[in-house]
């Protein structure tokens, strides 16, 4: 359906685990050169952060907490064979 579309290249927010927290940054960073990465010890502490940067900027998001981020379509349940 958008085959022909061009990709998006620009900057993402993302959240990402460390450790024992999470961290939210901008990759790749913005061209002001400003530093936007944080560490929090709760998941909603970081989406928080990460949704006020991704409004004020007008980004896209990218959660690499979720276990589904970059499956392969191939992943799928198969249905029984017969």
């Amino acid at each position: 359906m958008y085959e022909d579309a061009p990709r998006y290249r620009g900057p993402f927010v993302v959240l990402s685990p460390d450790g024992l927290g999470f961290t939210v940054s901008v990759e790749p960073p913005m061209p002001d050169g400003l530093d936007r990465t944080r560490t929090y010890t709760t998941k909603d502490a970081a989406w928080g952060y990460a949704r006020d940067l991704w409004c004020e900027h007008r980004l896209p998001f990218r959660d690499e907490t979720d276990g589904n981020t970059g499956a392969a379509s191939n992943n799928r349940r198969k249905e029984p064979a017969e």
